[in-house]
């Protein structure tokens, strides 16, 4: 464009110089001037049009920088939060196996503690048994001689006991 205004200056001005110019060609000059007029008018609202466009982008780029750095705040406390969570995760875990263990431990002392209270269950009926007996033999034979005192029954030999674990 600017060389056609070059143009169309020179060629006006070569015309002034030259003193006589033909009216086709003076014609002709003045409405390549205007052309070239229309031109830069159209450039002109062209470059102011993209002006603007070019401001709205550049706005438009400052709130999506905004925005990026909003959102990747919120991703590093996310990311912060899970970090925590894995950390608690892991706590949740460990205690849960330490329980866990635990009652297993307390099931086992527990079995043998029945084993053993069934055991003096057993021992204190068998010797609840042998005492009734002995009172009814006692009851069931009068006495004989009451100057010789009659000799002792011998206890049982116990069953052996379970050891414990």
């Amino acid at each position: 464009m600017n060389k056609r205004m070059t143009a169309a200056a020179s060629l006006l001005l070569f015309g002034v110089l030259a003193g006589c110019v033909s009216p086709s060609t003076y014609n002709q000059t003045l409405r390549e001037l205007q052309s070239a007029r229309s031109d830069l008018d159209r450039a002109r609202v062209q470059n102011e049009g993209l002006n603007k466009q070019m401001i709205a982008l550049k706005e438009s780029i400052g709130t999506l920088e905004a925005d990026i750095k909003k959102a990747n705040a919120q991703k590093a406390a996310l990311n912060e939060a899970v970090v925590k969570g894995e950390g608690r995760q892991r706590d949740l875990e460990r205690q849960i196996r330490e329980v866990t263990d635990s009652k297993q431990a307390l099931s086992q002392e527990l079995e043998v503690a029945k084993q053993r209270y069934e055991h003096s269950l057993k021992i204190q009926k068998r010797q609840a048994k042998e005492l009734k007996e002995r009172e009814q033999l006692s009851l069931s034979q009068p006495p004989t001689q009451p100057a010789q005192p009659s000799p002792p029954i011998p206890p049982k030999p116990e069953s052996p006991s379970p050891t414990a674990p």
